[in-house]
């Protein structure tokens, strides 16, 4: 069961937890001016018809890494790329998250070890701004063809990020576009991804959760 229709209509992300995987996206919406300003240039997915402007990769933490299993999320922020709980970076996020479970196919060509470690490779990478205004630029002009792959990176945006580390797994994600060039929409629109639902954070069903996994 995935969390929702595409009505709108939010679940519980306590509700939907233990049904997330390695390797499934979260692609944000946001409310901010730079979010505006993405959603602008880059239109909406044709997936959802929704804009988006943010994307991380989930990924379970298991003891004894962490004292409990927790789903984390990778992304590329402006602070940097980062690792933090799930929870809270649905909770913190000024906008609508979406989850996006990877196909049958895409976990059937993806090595999610080799993911987990690439993910791991690029924390405290710094976000790129330029690379973030360049990619809005050809976009602009409609020039997002014929750029070469970026090999080694050293600093992302957040889809940017995605991209390549999943490309560096095995997997490419957007085929359409070089990492540096891959959008959040484009991520909700691979041929890898499907819409599994719009989540929101509900703390009294995490608490009891929490409340659970000590007793």
């Amino acid at each position: 069961m995935l969390g929702t229709d595409r009505s709108g209509t939010a679940t519980a992300y306590a509700s939907i937890r233990e049904q997330v995987k390695d390797g499934d996206l979260l692609l944000f919406q946001g409310r901010g001016w730079l979010s505006r300003v993405i959603n602008r240039v880059t239109g909406k997915a044709q997936s959802t018809r929704r804009s988006y402007s943010h994307s991380g990769i989930a990924m379970w933490w298991h003891p004894p890494v962490v004292p409990r299993s927790r789903l984390m999320v990778f992304q590329a922020v402006g602070r940097g790329v980062e690792v933090q709980p799930a929870s809270r970076a649905v909770d913190r996020y000024s906008g609508h998250v979406d989850w996006f479970p990877l196909t049958d196919e895409a976990r059937s060509r993806l090595d999610v070890d080799r993911l987990f470690t690439f993910c791991l490779e690029h924390l405290g990478a710094k976000y790129s701004v330029l690379g973030l205004v360049s990619y809005l630029w050809h976009r602009i002009i409609g020039d997002l063809e014929g750029a070469r792959e970026r090999q080694s990176p050293r600093k992302m945006f957040c889809s940017w990020y995605v991209s390549h580390v999943f490309t560096e797994a095995g997997l490419d994600p957007d085929v359409r576009h070089p990492s540096h060039f891959t959008a959040p929409n484009d991520l909700a629109d691979s041929d890898y991804t499907v819409y599994g639902g719009t989540l929101h954070h509900d703390r009294e069903a995490e608490a009891a959760g929490a409340r659970d996994a000590h007793a």
